[in-house]
């Protein structure tokens, strides 16, 4: 049990239910009192009473984001087998490609000969540790591969593009395999290359170019001035189709199921300010429609020289949005830094319509300014430091225009623990005034990256994000793109997909 005893200095007398609702927030006290029962390891309860007025009740769940570890039900990996195809024409590649997706999380989409090497080009979607998913590839190849067989490689793409290329020695994997010596490890047999584009004509090929899914999605708000929790339940479906191996067409569309949005009674806050209201008319497009489009673009995907990335769009960007634009990212492998930039040329949706666009900046009314036609981009900079007491973290930078057409930079700041669980904090500041800008004078939030794997029965190397904003104002504000470079070749130099440290 732990007694709390505070003073608050604050009298409350400029606080908006005040100055704007004429409410009488006048403490009768200052001191306010609370106790703290910790019912046991990660569950606490809290009593408090608060200027003089109050009586609180609520509970603190707590958990060590380090320690996080998920129990999983597996397949095992394959034993050594001795009956392996004489050639390479006597493979069954179907098998062997539906058991290395089972076994090893690695969808095939072609398969090269190199001279005595079989090459996989793959999509990892199981593990986040490479080591593992790669000794299990090479237990699954072993016996699905001719002996003469000097060593099997795998290029991993992403959205096409490939990211991460790793040589495994075939009789090195035997020998581990076998336990011919002492603490054997599959690193003994892998040698990382950089990735590469073979143009060749394939062994076997198995390319999906249609994909589409369905999930439920949680939009949620606390300490909203209509109602402490707003929130909506909605089904996402989301489809995408390659045209060829650069070109992307893709889309998504939500369905309402349940809301409170009835609680959201006003579309634009009444602050006096007289920015374009690029995300303070949000209610509008969530609220009056049952079925949206929040996306529909086309996007060409490319890979230049060795470290140079490109990804160029056009199309209905993101919920309020349509435009086009591209994003350009220099990324070297295994750097703790890279560097990108974006260009966009955008028009604020029509939420009274699936497909429309606002002409004109006077169009939705109400002495209401909306961006009809404008740009918005960044220059950005990573930066994960080497230093001790900074180790696990990501450094982001923004600088450039943003939606309102303010100009100013972005600085978000993560740490990434043990489990792979990732929390982070940005704060956007801009030419905008804190006047102009309104309540909450500037941009800020902060985001929790939960990696699936921890709470999953099943590996998997997907994750969930929880982000939380407390004011939603129009300074500050990004484009909500549908693809991030820095996100696609993570595996360049892994952030989101470092394997567990516990």
């Amino acid at each position: 049990m732990r007694l709390k005893l505070e003073y608050d200095g604050n009298d409350y007398s400029q606080d908006v239910p005040v100055t704007r609702g004429g409410v009488d927030m006048t403490p009768k006290t200052p001191w306010n009192f609370g106790a703290v029962y910790e019912v046991s390891d990660g569950f606490d309860l809290r009593l408090s009473y608060e200027r003089g007025t109050t009586v609180a009740l609520g509970f603190t769940l707590s958990t060590n984001f380090n320690s996080m570890k998920g129990t999983w039900i597996d397949n095992e990996l394959p034993a050594m087998g001795t009956d392996q195809p004489a050639t390479l024409n006597d493979v069954d590649w179907p098998a062997l490609d539906h058991e290395l997706e089972d076994v090893a999380g690695y969808k095939t989409s072609r398969v090269y000969q190199q001279n005595d090497a079989v090459t996989f080009v793959t999509q990892q979607t199981k593990y986040r540790d490479r080591d593992v998913a790669t000794e299990r590839a090479a237990a699954v190849m072993a016996n699905h591969l001719p002996t003469n067989v000097s060593a099997y490689k795998i290029i991993e793409e992403s959205n096409n593009i490939p990211v991460k290329s790793t040589k495994v020695s075939a009789r090195a994997y035997r020998k581990i395999a076998a336990v011919d010596y002492i603490n054997p490890t599959i690193k003994d047999a892998i040698i990382e290359l950089p990735p590469e584009d073979i143009d060749d004509d394939p062994l076997y090929e198995n390319v999906e170019r249609f994909s589409y899914g369905f999930a439920p999605h949680l939009s949620q708000s606390f300490g909203g001035p209509e109602s402490f929790y707003i929130y909506s339940l909605t089904m996402k479906g989301g489809a995408s189709y390659w045209l060829n191996r650069h070109l992307e067409l893709s889309s998504s569309v939500s369905i309402n199921l349940l809301d409170n949005y009835d609680k959201l009674n006003f579309a634009t806050p009444d602050d006096g300010t007289s920015n374009y209201r690029v995300r303070t008319l949000v209610r509008a497009y969530v609220s009056d429609n049952d079925v949206s489009l929040n996306n529909l673009q086309l996007t060409w995907f490319d890979r230049y020289a060795s470290n140079w990335y490109q990804q160029v769009y056009a199309g209905y960007l993101e919920t309020m949005f349509a435009g086009v634009g591209t994003e350009v990212l220099y990324r070297q492998p295994n750097s703790n830094w890279a560097i990108g930039a974006d260009i966009n040329a955008v028009s604020q949706r029509d939420p009274s319509s699936v497909f429309g666009i606002f002409s004109d900046e006077n169009a939705y009314g109400n002495n209401t300014k909306v961006l009809a036609r404008g740009t918005t981009g960044h220059l950005s900079l990573y930066y994960q430091p080497e230093w001790s007491f900074l180790e696990d973290t990501l450094f982001r930078l923004d600088v450039g225009k943003f939606l309102a057409a303010d100009v100013g930079a972005r600085f978000d700041f993560s740490k990434q623990f043990d489990s792979g669980m990732i929390i982070g904090a940005y704060a956007s500041r801009t030419n905008m005034s804190a006047e102009d800008f309104g309540e909450g004078s500037f941009t800020k939030g902060f985001y929790l990256s939960i990696p699936f794997d921890t709470v999953s029965l099943k590996p998997t190397n997907s994750r969930g994000s929880l982000n939380w904003q407390p004011i939603t104002r129009d300074g500050g504000q990004m484009l909500s793109k549908r693809n991030s470079l820095f996100v696609i070749t993570d595996m360049v130099s892994p952030w989101y997909q470092r394997p567990a440290q516990n």
